[in-house]
């Protein structure tokens, strides 16, 4: 088993992201040893990319860029102003990751999380299409800044369009620069075998977000971290494992991730045993 870069969320500790706070934090993670800090885009403006870049790399740090798609963002199902919206505000994060050094966007890039609806087959199949569709420009700017978009399955309590890796894998089909997001909590929620899900991914994941089974610090739970961590070697995955936690104090992102008690002794907890943790399994 190879190693990874180490990276963490700063929704473990934040939302919405600032200048202050990204400083701040950039200097804590460094500190304690992590690779790469991850930083959510709620909204363009909400963190200088060009001071963040000077920031990051002031503290040795790499970046991960998270896309971010609440009521109103949506590339499927929605009137084409709506759409256009969507892919603008995506054009914008792509923008900041290339800015940063990320190399990739990563997130739900389909719908806004917390919004199902049923679907038959030939509905479904239809959506995968609108999506690809929607998403080709997208993919198209991102590939000429050397940007990668990782499309997140989630959970059926956050999306009813791409649950699985095996549905994403489907829905974005052959599109170039373009992969799949992996988030271990999500996929402990609907993948019957994690490391048998993950395989056929293979040359296809372009991001990894690690957690506990309860979104609190990975090891803290009942996870075979081994086996998850082998499969996604197996799949030629090289890239940096964030742990993406939250917290309970912030409205926005407890009430979007259901996060109502604290996963662990402090925020800083989830981070520090996290990284100690990862280290441990992934020799």
């Amino acid at each position: 088993m190879s190693g990874h870069p180490l990276g963490v969320n700063t929704w473990v500790w934040t939302s919405p992201l600032t200048d202050a706070t990204l400083a701040a934090l950039a200097a804590k993670v460094a500190g304690w040893g992590f690779d790469v800090l991850e930083l959510p885009v709620e909204n363009p403006g909400d963190w200088d990319p060009r001071r963040a870049a000077q920031v990051l790399a002031d503290h040795g740090l790499g970046a991960t860029v998270c896309l971010v798609m609440p009521p109103g963002r949506e590339l499927v199902a929605a009137d084409r102003a709506t759409i256009r919206s969507t892919q603008d505000y995506l054009f914008g994060v792509v923008d900041a990751a290339a800015t940063v050094g990320s190399p990739v966007i990563a997130g739900p890039a389909y719908a806004s999380v917390g919004r199902t609806w049923r679907l038959s087959p030939g509905e479904r199949a239809a959506a995968y299409t609108q999506l690809r569709e929607s998403l080709a420009p997208v993919v198209e700017y991102a590939g000429s800044a050397g940007v990668t978009v990782a499309v997140e399955p989630l959970n059926r309590y956050e999306t009813s369009l791409l649950n699985t890796i095996g549905q994403t894998l489907e829905a974005i089909g052959d599109l170039a620069h373009c992969g799949v997001a992996l988030d271990v909590y999500h996929l402990n929620i609907e993948e019957t075998d994690i490391p048998a899900a993950i395989r056929p991914a293979a040359g296809r994941v372009a991001h990894v977000q690690v957690c506990g089974n309860d979104r609190g610090t990975p090891g803290a739970d009942h996870l075979d971290w081994p086996a998850i961590l082998a499969a996604i070697d197996e799949a030629g995955y090289a890239g940096p494992l964030c742990i993406e936690s939250f917290t309970a104090e912030n409205a926005t992102i407890a009430t979007a991730a259901s996060i109502w008690r604290p996963l662990a002794a402090s925020q800083d907890a989830i981070a520090v045993d996290g990284l100690e943790f990862l280290r441990a399994v992934m020799p």
